[in-house]
């Protein structure tokens, strides 16, 4: 029933907030429909409008979305600013009269339904007053926009995301301030014992002396350390990345060679078998050809004379011996003076492309050229 002490409780409370002929009429409409005790739960709600420089659109949910946080305050100059464009009025801040928040309610009823969903989208990306700004200048009087408009914007949105998710690829980015042992601490790893360590270091330093341009010898393991680091860290400006994207070695000796030389140098050695047609050659991703990618293929006997070298380079030992008669990258330095038994790294690819050719001109002569 509605009698009682808690409804003639919520009956006085109502009737002394109520100071406004409007307020007394909803409490009589409440009592009417719903009896006295509806009055605690419903008389105390507040009306639309302007406080504190928000205005509570919590009742309109696609204005609300306005609201930075999705709390439903948006920010009073943002509501003013677009019903402005949309040209609907809204009242006075400084006006509290039971007129104006009846105009509060209209205004922002009309401002709802003057916008549609997609542009109210668009306008809640705007993280900054110029970004606001700048969108609602291209919004247009029937509360949408232009189509080239939202695709210019959706592009744009789009290269951001990417370099957004690039950044998160890259990490931390370069950084100067990194030294060149602290780098080949971080490559080397700490599991690694301190003859290992030298050892691998000996090996990088000697294998990238054409990245750092160091002449390493009678170099200790200090220098060594610090080119082989040096090495490493170029490769790391080249590609804007910081420690965090660089990863350890591995603790196996040959296997910690080849992903530092893969990481600092783009030809990548493979440690897989080739094909049995191809014992040594850049992989082209097809048949034949060579020199079209970027991956060199060896096979297990290239492997163990290349590990023979560097073992032999470490140790300050020659790495060629009179039966090698064909060593790979040991040509002489100086232009024109390359002997026959002698050829670069460089000669592999054009070779392999024009191999079939001169095996044909070669069986002119009555000569098979092997």
């Amino acid at each position: 029933e509605d009698v009682g002490t808690e409804a003639d409780d919520a009956f006085l409370a109502a009737t002394a907030a109520g100071n406004t002929a409007a307020q007394r009429r909803a409490i009589d409409i409440i009592i009417a429909k719903d009896g006295k005790l509806k009055l605690a739960s419903l008389f105390n709600e507040q009306l639309p409008g302007a406080a504190g420089g928000s205005v509570d659109c919590t009742a309109f949910p696609r204005l609300s979305k306005l609201a930075p946080g999705g709390a439903g305050q948006v920010p009073e100059d943002r509501i003013r600013a677009l019903a402005s464009q949309l040209q609907v009025e809204l009242p006075e801040s400084a006006d509290l009269s039971e007129g104006a928040r009846a105009k509060w309610i209209w205004g922002l009823s009309r401002l709802s339904r003057s916008v549609t969903a997609r542009a109210v989208g668009w306008l809640g990306l705007a993280a900054s007053d110029e970004d606001w700004k700048a969108a609602l200048g291209e919004l247009r009087r029937d509360g949408r926009f232009a189509a080239d408009w939202m695709t210019t914007k959706r592009l744009e949105r789009t290269a951001n995301q990417a370099r957004a998710a690039q950044r998160v690829a890259q990490g931390a980015g370069y950084d100067e301030r990194v030294t060149n042992l602290e780098v080949w601490s971080h490559v080397s790893g700490s599991t690694r014992d301190a003859a290992a360590d030298a050892a691998l270091a000996s090996q990088v330093a000697r294998a990238t002396t054409a990245t750092h341009q160091f002449n390493l010898t009678g170099a200790d393991e200090a220098m060594m350390r610090i080119t082989a680091g040096l090495a490493v860290k170029k490769a790391m400006k080249e590609k804007d990345q910081g420690l965090d994207r660089v990863d350890v070695a591995p603790l196996q000796a040959d296997l910690a060679l080849q992903h530092i030389l893969g990481f600092v140098n783009p030809t990548v050695i493979l440690a897989t078998p080739p094909s049995p047609a191809r014992g040594v050659g850049f992989a082209d991703g097809g048949g034949g050809g060579g020199g079209g990618g970027g991956e060199l293929r060896l096979d297990a006997a290239s492997r163990t004379a290349l590990e023979r070298f560097g073992a032999a380079a470490a140790a300050g030992l020659p790495v060629a011996s009179t039966t090698d008669k064909i060593i790979l990258g040991k040509a002489p330095d100086e232009r024109g003076m390359r002997r026959p038994e002698h050829f670069a790294a460089i000669d592999v690819a054009p070779f392999e492309r024009h191999e079939a050719e001169i095996g044909r001109l070669s069986a002119m002569t009555g000569e098979a050229f092997e």
